[in-house]
């Protein structure tokens, strides 16, 4: 089984964390993007859609109500990314994706900033982790601590 077929619980499966930290390629053009959505509606089945800023799904999107929620993050992205690319998107495989990254345009930036940025949703083979991961977040020191111990 291919690495990024969805099989549920299935062994070889990748999780989401390992999805997440992998490679991924980006989509620059909106027919790339119109093309990868195309690729998950002929598969309907088991995607998980992840708002950021909620708390993750439990539960796979229902076959039903998936076209409409990728219209949604459609309309999200072409709203605040009005150029003529894409460029705020990233998929593992675009042919047979398990995860795909879709960045606020507004507020992600593709360089010069030393913080990881958090995609705005994520749309998944896997039942996704709440973001950021809780080992990624960094310990906050007092200042007297960082004096006498050094700086992080």
């Amino acid at each position: 089984m291919n690495a990024n077929t969805y099989g549920g619980d299935l062994p070889g499966q990748r999780s989401f964390r390992d999805a997440y930290d992998g490679w991924l390629s980006g989509v620059l053009t909106w027919p790339d993007y119109d093309s990868l959505l195309d690729v998950v509606k002929s598969r309907p089945t088991g995607w998980y859609i992840y708002d950021t800023r909620r708390a993750p799904p439990l539960t796979p999107e229902p076959n039903a109500t998936l076209p409409d929620s990728l219209t949604e993050i459609t309309a999200f992205l072409r709203d605040r990314q009005r150029a003529n690319y894409c460029g705020f998107v990233y998929v593992d495989d675009r042919a047979v994706p398990s995860l795909i990254k879709i960045y606020d345009p507004c507020t992600a930036s593709a360089c010069g900033t030393s913080a990881a940025s958090i995609p705005t949703f994520t749309i998944s083979r896997m039942p996704p982790e709440a973001l950021p991961f809780a080992a990624d977040v960094p310990e906050r020191r007092g200042l007297l601590s960082r004096i006498i111990k050094g700086s992080p």
